[in-house]
């Protein structure tokens, strides 16, 4: 054989095995989630080299945490991705139907078919199964359609106790804001061990009164959301030694007693606060029956403010007047601590 002969062999060879390795690339993410798919698919036990474990059958949550390199596979990683964003659903069959479209690809390819000629017949085939999805689909005009309690009820593995709830959540959350592309509904979902299935309207705290002796049930109360620590100014100990430091120090001390004052003024029967909470304002607060809830994420707090309509406020605003400071409280319906889950429920 000439050594042209060889060279253009050799060539055709490396030119296969890359196809071969992209093909095998993309079927090994695609076995990683395609147990998962449909009502009795299975969840999936991944452990990172932390030795964290996290157990799932939601494709795009597993993909999402595998450490991948070939770069083949990362565009199935990407497919699934852009599925999730765009659908916020799918992404275990956009892989599937992914992978199986590389691999057919390079078995055509292997048999001697021109490459633009697999790729014209991949694109006559998507075209053709667009074509019958749209022959099959029909539109979805009003959150009561019965599709729709099929649709969650096959998501839930058959389970029609939680496509109700689903169902039902969506319905509070009403059509326009579910087309709305920026909000996600599952967003909405909140995980708590032991705890009941439920819908409602508000905001769950991961989090109880600073101590018992506060109110555990409130009725229509207005709340007060404090994006800082509850104490008083906090002054260097060098500055304490002078008598002017001193003097600063009982003075920012004084206003920050006055500034308690306003709060059961205010008529504020609960405190949310960002950071901590002072011995002083805990003990005041406790003798006022005011719940404070302290060290509250910031997700939690965006959220309650979203729906209770409070504004955040530092500890330094509390020097404004009343009528100043009553355009920064939140309004709810109830609000109910649950001991035994050690979180607390804000009804709207």
């Amino acid at each position: 054989m000439s050594e042209n002969k060889l060279a253009r062999q050799e060539k055709s060879d490396d030119r296969f095995q890359a196809l071969l390795s992209n093909a095998n690339a993309s079927r090994a993410i695609s076995q990683a989630v395609e147990g998962t798919i449909g009502p009795k698919g299975l969840d999936i036990m991944m452990v990172d080299r932390f030795g964290d474990v996290v157990i799932s059958n939601d494709g795009v949550t597993i993909l999402k945490l595998m450490e991948v390199n070939h770069p083949a596979a990362r565009m199935i990683i990407n497919t699934a991705r852009a599925q999730q964003a765009e659908v916020g659903d799918g992404t275990t069959t956009a892989t599937i139907i992914a992978a199986a479209l590389v691999a057919e690809g390079v078995e055509q390819v292997l048999k001697g078919v021109p490459v633009t000629r697999v790729i014209e017949g991949i694109e006559q085939g998507i075209a053709a199964a667009l074509n019958l999805v749209r022959k099959q689909s029909r539109a979805v005009e009003s959150l009561d359609d019965k599709v729709l309690f099929s649709i969650a009820e096959v998501a839930g593995r058959g389970k029609r106790d939680l496509a109700r709830l689903v169902i039902k959540g969506a319905q509070l959350v009403g059509k326009k804001k579910l087309l709305d592309r920026d909000y996600k509904f599952a967003d909405a979902v909140v995980a708590r061990e032991l705890a009941p299935s439920q819908v409602f309207r508000g905001v769950l705290l991961n989090k109880e009164p600073v101590n018992k002796d506060m109110p555990a049930v409130l009725e229509n109360p207005l709340i007060l959301v404090i994006d800082d620590a509850l104490g008083p100014e906090e002054i260097e100990r060098e500055a304490m030694k002078s008598e002017s430091g001193f003097q600063y120090y009982l003075q920012a001390r004084a206003n920050y007693e006055e500034n308690l004052r306003k709060i059961p003024e205010l008529g504020v029967k609960m405190v949310v606060v960002d950071r901590g909470i002072d011995d002083m304002a805990e003990e005041f607060l406790t003798d006022a029956g005011i719940m404070a809830v302290q060290r509250v994420s910031s997700r939690e707090i965006e959220k309650l403010c979203q729906h209770t309509a409070a504004r955040k406020i530092k500890r330094n605003a509390l020097n404004r007047d009343l009528d100043s400071l009553k355009g920064y409280l939140g309004k709810a319906r109830m609000v109910k601590v649950d001991e035994k889950l050690q979180h607390i429920y804000i009804y709207i």
